[in-house]
């Protein structure tokens, strides 16, 4: 599972920017301008997708996570999702 968070104004680009990542596999967006994504896409492969879109219009990070290493105080719907999840 990948944490992607990002600062992008442009609301075509997020458009398109979350289209892409639904390719991959299902998202839960658990934040404004961050979302988990779980797929069995590999980080380079995800990163490269994401930049292609993102480019100079922004900033993006994606970040590999694991069930004991994540914490946090999310909405009950993103919680349970999560909880849902065999990461």
């Amino acid at each position: 599972m990948y944490f992607v968070v990002y600062d992008i104004k442009n609301e075509e680009v997020v458009g398109r920017l979350l289209s892409k990542a639904k390719e991959y596999g299902e998202m839960n967006q658990v934040l404004p301008c961050a979302f988990l994504l779980d797929t069995r896409a590999d980080l380079k492969t995800i990163n490269n997708a994401f930049l292609t879109i993102v480019s100079n219009n922004g900033r993006i990070m994606t970040a590999l996570i694991s069930r004991n290493n994540i914490n946090g105080w999310l909405g009950s719907d993103s919680v349970k999702w999560i909880n849902s999840k065999n990461f």
